[in-house]
C-alpha cells in the first residue's frame, strides 16, 4: 500500500514536471504483469515510458495508464516514435494467447526487430515454464518440450525472435519465470482465486492443492530485468532463469490470502475436465485449462546461475509478497 501511495504522489508531482526524463523503455506488453511492474519502477523514479498497445488491450491500458502523465502512448501505424533517441530497451510480452494469436505475435516480433535495428535497442522477452512441458527441474540448458497449445505458442515466438535477431544482428535477452502472481497479474489461476477469496467464494484449484509450488512474484521479475539488461550489454543473445519462492502448497498460499483478508478459507478441487466445464466461458482461464498439468506436480526453475552472477539481488519474502498482492487487488476493486 505504501508503494502505491508513493507512486500516486509521484504522479501528482510529475503532472507539473513536463520535462521528466525518459526511462528508455518501450513496452510492447505494458498491460501484462511484468511490463506493468517495469512501468511502476520507472514511475517511482519520475521517468517516462513508452507503451504500445492494440485494440484487444485498450481496456486494460485505459485502467492502468490513461491518466498517467509519465506514459507516452506509441502509435504503431507511425514508422518512427516521436523521440527515437530515447528507446534503449524494448520489452515484448507474448503471454496473452489465445486472445491474441501466435501469428499476430510473430508480426509484433517483426515490428520489434525493426525498432531495435533503428535504435540499436536491446530486446527483452519473458517466457513462462509452460515452454518446457513436463520437466520437474528446469535449468538454462533444458531444451523446450512443450506439451500444451500455450507452450507451443511460446516456442514459436522464441524461435522466431532468435531467428530474426540473428538475421538482423539484434541483441536479445530471454528470461524464464514460473507461475506469476502479484500486482499487475491478471489471467492466471492464482489471480482468479484471489478474486474469489475477496468476494467470499471458495478457491477453485485443478487436480491438487497440497504439493509445493514455486511461484514468481511479478515485481521481482521486473526488478531483475533492470539488473539483467546491464549484464554483458554487447552479448548478442543470453538467457536466465528467475525461479521464485517455493510455497508449501497452493492451499497454504490461499490460506495466507484468506488470513490477510480476515476471511475463512475454502476450496474446491476439480479435475481438468470439470474445471473446463465450470469455467469454459471465462476467456482469461483458457491458458490455465490448457496447462493444467502444471498443477499436478512441482515444477522448479533452477536459477543458480542467476544467484551466482547477481549475488546482491534478493527475492521478496513470502509474507511481504502476499500482502502486497492482496493490497493491489483490493485497490483495483476501488
Amino acid at each position: 500500500m505504501k508503494q502505491q501511495l508513493l507512486i500516486t504522489l509521484l504522479h501528482i508531482f510529475c503532472v507539473t514536471t513536463v520535462s521528466a526524463a525518459h526511462s528508455g523503455w518501450l513496452l510492447f506488453g505494458g498491460v501484462d504483469a511484468i511490463g506493468y511492474n517495469i512501468a511502476q519502477l520507472s514511475f517511482q523514479q519520475g521517468k517516462k515510458i513508452s507503451i504500445i498497445y492494440d485494440e484487444q488491450e485498450q481496456a486494460v491500458y485505459d485502467r492502468y495508464y490513461k491518466e498517467n502523465p509519465l506514459v507516452v502512448p506509441y502509435d504503431r501505424s507511425i514508422p518512427q516514435p516521436s523521440a527515437p533517441e530515447e528507446v534503449k530497451y524494448i520489452y515484448i510480452s507474448v503471454d496473452n494467447y489465445p486472445n491474441i494469436s501466435t501469428q499476430e505475435y510473430l508480426a509484433r516480433i517483426d515490428f520489434v526487430i525493426k525498432m531495435a535495428q533503428a535504435h540499436n535497442a536491446l530486446i527483452i522477452m519473458p517466457l513462462s515454464v509452460e515452454l518446457f512441458g513436463n520437466y520437474g527441474t528446469i535449468t538454462e540448458k533444458s531444451a523446450p518440450l512443450p506439451t500444451s497449445e500455450y507452450g507451443l505458442h511460446l516456442l514459436s515466438c522464441q524461435k522466431h525472435l532468435e531467428m530474426q535477431a540473428q538475421e538482423k544482428n539484434c541483441r536479445i535477452r530471454t528470461l524464464r519465470h514460473n507461475k506469476l502472481f502479484g500486482p499487475g497479474s491478471r489471467s492466471t489461476l492464482i489471480t482468479f482465486n484471489i478474486e474469489r477469496l475477496i468476494t467470499n467464494n471458495p478457491c477453485s484449484w485443478i487436480s491438487r492443492s497440497d504439493i509445493p509450488q514455486q511461484l514468481s512474484f511479478a515485481p521481482d521479475v521486473a526488478r531483475f530485468i533492470l539488473e539483467y539488461i546491464k549484464y554483458a550489454p554487447k552479448m548478442k543473445m543470453n538467457t536466465f532463469n528467475i525461479g521464485g519462492i517455493i510455497y508449501p502448497s497452493l492451499k497454504n498460499f490461499g490460506k495466507r490470502i484468506a488470513e490477510i483478508l480476515g476471511k475463512k478459507y475454502q476450496e474446491i478441487l476439480y479435475t481438468p475436465t470439470e474445471f473446463f466445464f465450470y469455467h469454459m466461458f471465462n476467456d482469461t482461464l483458457h491458458t490455465t485449462i490448457d496447462t493444467s498439468y502444471t498443477h499436478k506436480q512441482t515444477i522448479i526453475l533452477n536459477d543458480e546461475i542467476r544467484q551466482t552472477l547477481f549475488p546482491l539481488f534478493s527475492l521478496t519474502g513470502m509474507r511481504e509478497a502476499v500482502e502486497e498482492t492482496v493490497s493491489w487487488h483490493l485497490m483495483q476493486k476501488g
